[in-house]
């Protein structure tokens, strides 16, 4: 290998690790999502469905949420498993808040085990999402 074929293998290399990195900001939101993007460590904005372009490294998508109801699975222990269906209404807030349905449903069994759902009513909006329903699973197999 001459020097010329050596210079010109390391500059391909350089310019597709160049491009591959280019490449890495950007960012597919499907429809019927979005998206939390911070900068830095800090919260630049929630992007809807769409192909977006971000620097890499500065800024980053930090969580994806479905827009719309949201059908979840809790299981607290082996005997009590539900079915929590939600909207989020706040993704920020949502996102920030820990976004942890099956520790408010702990919560809410702690708080009030005979209607959850009272609970959970009252609970979902601290965390940007409105409670729509749950069901225990009777399936215990």
């Amino acid at each position: 290998m001459t020097d010329l074929e050596f210079l010109l293998t390391v500059i391909a290399i350089l310019l597709m690790g160049i491009l591959l990195f280019i490449l890495t900001g950007f960012i597919h939101v499907k429809k019927g999502f979005a998206a939390i993007i911070e900068k830095t460590g800090r919260y630049c904005g929630t992007y809807q469905a769409g192909l977006y372009y971000f620097v890499p490294l500065l800024m980053r998508r930090v969580g994806m949420y479905k827009l719309g109801e949201c059908h979840r699975f809790v299981e607290l222990d082996c005997q009590k498993r539900y079915f929590v269906d939600y909207e989020i209404m706040d993704i920020k807030l949502f996102h920030y808040s820990g976004h942890d349905i099956e520790a408010l449903v702990r919560l809410a069994r702690n708080e009030s085990p005979d209607d959850l759902a009272v609970s959970l009513k009252t609970r979902c909006p601290t965390m940007g999402a409105r409670f729509i329903s749950i069901t225990e699973n009777k399936n215990r197999g």
